[in-house]
């Protein structure tokens, strides 16, 4: 994950035409994930006899592709993981929803709810750029009760907007940025519950720019 990292830093920095390292570094990311990352929450939990190297191993895959900005992940991460990261989010909330309500979120949610922070932050200050997500508010007013298209439908007039000249990039950005938001809500939603039962760790992580 260390290299992945790397190779994403490099590619931004690179001079001329980065596609064929955005590539190398998507191919790199879809290694590190086969055969583990299905996208629940069970492929993070330790097996009976597995060794604790391997289960860290995961994490920190997970948390790397959570240290990069928004704009690095649409280039760095494949189709693939994004539909995976979509499927952890379906996840998350069946797992939330299943929850005592009077009881701190699971464990392994709220680990990686902590570690999603960032990657969240970076993407809501590249929708703050667009006008679409600002008219959310009004149009939430107006129809509260649809706000889930709403939602998705802003997101893809964002996308469309920062990327007006590459259709390809535009769906991709949307597909991005709809899966993003779903998992970040539950983070929220977790980050949110671990303060409520005076998680440090979790204040922190809501209170921290």
């Amino acid at each position: 994950s260390a290299v992945w990292k790397a190779a994403v830093a490099h590619a931004r920095r690179q001079q001329g035409d980065p596609t064929a390292m955005w590539m190398f570094t998507r191919r790199l990311m879809d290694e590190l994930c086969d055969g583990w990352f299905t996208g629940r929450l069970a492929d993070f939990e330790r097996q009976r006899d597995e060794a604790f190297s391997v289960v860290y191993s995961r994490a920190a895959c997970f948390a790397a592709m959570c240290a990069v900005s928004f704009d690095d992940a649409l280039q760095s991460l494949s189709d693939s993981v994004i539909d995976r990261i979509a499927l952890l989010a379906e996840n998350i909330e069946e797992s939330l929803d299943n929850a005592d309500s009077d009881a701190p979120p699971p464990p392994l949610v709220s680990m990686l709810a902590l570690a999603w922070v960032p990657i969240a932050r970076s993407q809501q200050r590249d929708l703050q750029r667009w006008p679409e997500i600002a008219a959310l508010d009004a149009a939430f007013i107006d129809d509260p009760a649809n706000i889930t298209h709403m939602v998705e439908a802003a997101l893809r007039r964002a996308a469309v907007a920062a990327h007006p000249a590459d259709a390809t990039l535009q769906e991709r950005a949307a597909r991005q940025h709809v899966a993003f938001a779903r998992l970040t809500r539950c983070v929220l939603a977790a980050v949110v519950g671990g303060v409520v039962h005076a998680d440090n760790s979790s204040r922190v992580a809501l209170l921290d720019p």
